[in-house]
């Protein structure tokens, strides 16, 4: 799906005939990649010819994002939009991990790269292990 909305775009952004592209979003979202792929899609869209997004009755997350990269953007009264990255799922391996002896490392270019994300917790010693590369 991914590639023929891009493949859709860049037919509508490279021929003449086509003033304008008008999208309809109906969409509570979707994998990560593949709305950012969209968006990018749209953007290199907009920058051609005006790209105009109507979201229906859903657009939210990845909906909305997508919807985010046009020029003009247009909802009803009653859709339900929001929520760009507000959630994310994922699973905890810290216990598997520490019971079959595994630690994870984080590998950085420098001191303040990642400093949002937590490094491994050594299971002897209850540090965390870093290491970092030369520039």
């Amino acid at each position: 799906m991914v590639d023929d909305m891009r493949a859709a775009l860049q037919q509508a952004r490279d021929d003449n005939r086509v003033k304008a592209i008008v999208l309809e979003i109906d969409s509570p979202g979707g994998e990560v990649t593949a709305s950012d792929a969209i968006y990018s899609a749209v953007v290199k869209a907009r920058a051609r010819k005006p790209v105009v997004v109507y979201m229906d009755s859903l657009a939210a997350s990845g909906g909305y994002y997508v919807s985010c990269g046009g020029k003009f953007l247009m909802a009803s009264d009653t859709t339900i939009t929001g929520s760009i990255g507000v959630i994310i799922q994922t699973l905890n391996y810290e216990q598997l991990f520490n019971k079959v002896g595994l630690a994870s490392v984080v590998f950085k270019s420098g001191k303040v790269q990642g400093h949002a994300q937590r490094g491994a917790t050594d299971h002897a010693g209850g540090t965390r292990a870093r290491a970092e590369l030369s520039s």
